[in-house]
């Protein structure tokens, strides 16, 4: 990334959406959804492994559906961290508690997709309650600290690998 940022001719354009590609000659071209269209002799896809671009170039992949879910929220615990990352393995599912600062972690709880609904649906003080069973004492009293967010567990890989080509 660094080397890419120090190259004059390297324009790296972060937030940005690609709604359309045109693959022509030794040139490619993008639209994006704002409106700015730029032409290039390489145009990278790097907007996830789920990427949009990827998809308008053609190149297909396989998505596998793991029927686990994510869920991520930000934590307050009583203890510090000593900025260590800590993973706990239940048969339940499993947590991680991610350091950010001293007494605050990402908690990532990652479960079968069909009990996802049921720890949504918990107030903020059972929620973290669950959160605490599941971290033992480590972290001491949790509170939550921002929103939940939900994600289906998926993973995509290419289908044509590094051998695929435009002609």
């Amino acid at each position: 990334y660094a080397a890419a940022l120090s190259r004059p001719t390297v324009r790296v354009l972060a937030d940005a959406r690609v709604a359309a590609l045109r693959l022509h000659g030794a040139a490619a071209g993008v639209t994006l959804e704002d409106g700015r269209e730029f032409e290039a002799g390489l145009v990278v896809a790097a907007d996830s492994r789920f990427s949009q671009t990827r998809r308008l170039a053609g190149i297909g992949a396989a998505v596998r559906e793991f029927g686990r879910s994510a869920i991520l929220v930000p934590v307050i615990h009583e203890h510090p961290n000593d900025g260590i990352a800590w993973e706990c393995f239940r048969y339940s599912g499993t947590l991680a508690l991610l350091p950010m600062t001293r007494r605050r972690s990402s908690a990532v709880l990652t479960i079968a997709s069909d009990a996802a609904p049921e720890w949504l649906a918990l107030s903020d003080a059972d929620f973290a309650a669950r959160l605490r069973t599941l971290a033992g004492p480590r972290p001491g009293r949790l509170t939550l600290d921002g929103p939940r967010h939900h994600y289906h567990v998926k993973y995509a890989e290419s289908t044509d690998g590094i051998t695929w080509k435009r002609t």
